[in-house]
């Protein structure tokens, strides 16, 4: 029996509390990988919105600009049919 439990404390041991030393590290690595990757998807989706908000702020002036520009061609045009 003291072969047994010889083999037992220096082997069976070490390699149970190893295994669960692993598991719990993989844990710990998966569970900070998620956290990271959680955040780094927030901060893209935050910055795509922020750039489609800019990119339609940007759209709706061109066209206003463009609306601003055909009243003014309008009003020219309809100067010059009054004039000639």
């Amino acid at each position: 029996m003291t072969e047994w439990w010889e083999f037992t404390k220096t082997v069976i041991i070490p390699l149970v509390f190893g295994a669960y030393a692993f598991a719990a590290g993989g844990y710990v690595m998966n569970w900070m990988c998620q956290r990271t990757t959680a955040r780094n998807l927030t901060k893209i989706a935050d910055d795509a919105r922020k750039g489609r908000k800019d990119l339609w702020d940007a759209y709706t002036e061109l066209k206003e600009n463009e609306l601003h520009d055909l009243d003014k061609r309008i009003i020219q045009l309809e100067r010059d049919t009054e004039k000639g």
